[in-house]
């Protein structure tokens, strides 16, 4: 349910809704029209892992599972439903309304049976419309002929990175995440690399800054830009986005590109024993 209502949850640009934060909890002034590219892409990952869960299952010759009967809107694409147009926030919106209207005072206790076949149909239908919005939508080109994902869109429905006349703007995890979970493709995995080493790797010295300078308190974003740039999370160095930024690397097949970022240890609590 958490990870359908996240689908359906999204703002006018079609992707899921700030609201107050996402794992970015510096990004907590974008209430009502901020929207997180981000992580968008990481609930398409999970209806793509809920959908290969169920096809573990089918393979071991369950071939239905039972739901709440509230929860069969949420999927549409399932038979005798009434499909949502997925390129259409509106709808979304309007589906994910019904929903809470249905069950904000109680349910029903009616379950119903669902084909696991259907259900995964589904779950992919929707994992890959999430992708193709981010891969299409939200894929910057700047004037200095680079390319990478928009991460966020501010209060003001204004999308938070790329060309800007104070500088570049870009947030390492918003590169991250779509690698890690699928997003990017093939062929822009590359691009992202190059965009990284150029606006966010300090020369010199190890380890990638978690965003661009801002230059500005941007207060319809949130307070990350009231932060002196190499504080926090305004352009601090936050290892576990290197380290999942090769991790992302390395499982997409740039093993050469994932040991090539320069980490810096110095953050890390390392064990005093080796572990096994």
């Amino acid at each position: 349910i958490q990870q359908l209502s996240a689908f359906y949850n999204v703002g006018e640009h079609n992707i899921l809704l700030l609201e107050g934060a996402d794992w970015n909890d510096t990004l907590d002034m974008a209430r009502e029209r901020g929207e997180s590219v981000c992580f968008y892409s990481f609930y398409g990952y999970n209806l793509t892992l809920l959908a290969d869960l169920l096809q573990d299952l089918y393979e071991k010759k369950i071939e239905q599972i039972e739901i709440f009967s509230e929860i069969l809107p949420l999927l549409d694409r399932l038979p005798n439903q009434n499909l949502i147009n997925y390129n259409n926030p509106v709808e979304k919106q309007n589906q994910l309304k019904k929903y809470f209207d249905s069950v904000k005072h109680d349910v029903n206790g009616k379950k119903v049976k669902v084909n696991i076949q259907d259900l995964i149909k589904d779950l992919r239908e929707k994992s890959e419309s999430v992708f193709k919005q981010i891969r299409e939508k939200e894929w910057i080109c700047t004037k200095d002929g680079e390319s990478f994902f928009n991460g966020h869109y501010d209060n003001d429905g204004q999308p938070v990175h790329g060309d800007h006349e104070l500088g570049v703007r870009m947030d390492l995890t918003s590169q991250v995440i779509p690698i890690m979970c699928g997003a990017a493709t093939n062929e822009q995995i590359p691009k992202i690399y190059s965009a990284v080493n150029r606006y966010l790797k300090e020369n010199g010295k190890k380890g990638l800054r978690l965003c661009t300078d801002f230059k500005e308190l941007k207060l319809n974003l949130g307070r990350i830009t009231g932060f002196v740039y190499g504080h926090k999370e305004h352009g601090s160095k936050w290892m576990q986005q290197n380290i999942m930024f090769m991790y992302g690397l390395f499982n997409s097949g740039y093993i050469c590109k994932g040991h090539q970022i320069p980490v810096s240890y110095t953050h890390l609590t390392l064990p005093t024993k080796r572990i096994v």
